[in-house]
């Protein structure tokens, strides 16, 4: 299953986590619009961007961020 990462490109915080089968376009582009209707619209903003990773990548109990220059998950300590 794929997770959706919908985070502030300044910060690296994940704001929103949509998951979504692997059957599904896994485009960030065909994809964004749908995905932004989930996360508040307060939050919605010029800022966010979309990380598509492999929901295992993600463990249980743990703290993540996006690191905004390799826009890469990174596991907070």
């Amino acid at each position: 299953m794929r997770a959706y990462l919908v985070y502030d490109r300044d910060t690296g915080k994940i704001v929103h986590r949509h998951r979504q089968s692997d059957k599904v376009d896994a485009t960030v582009g065909a994809a964004r619009e749908r995905i932004l209707r989930f996360v508040r619209p307060s939050l919605v903003n010029d800022r966010l961007d979309i990380l598509v990773i492999d929901e295992s990548d993600m463990k249980p109990g743990k703290r993540y961020r996006v690191n905004p220059d390799a826009k890469t998950l990174e596991e907070m300590p």
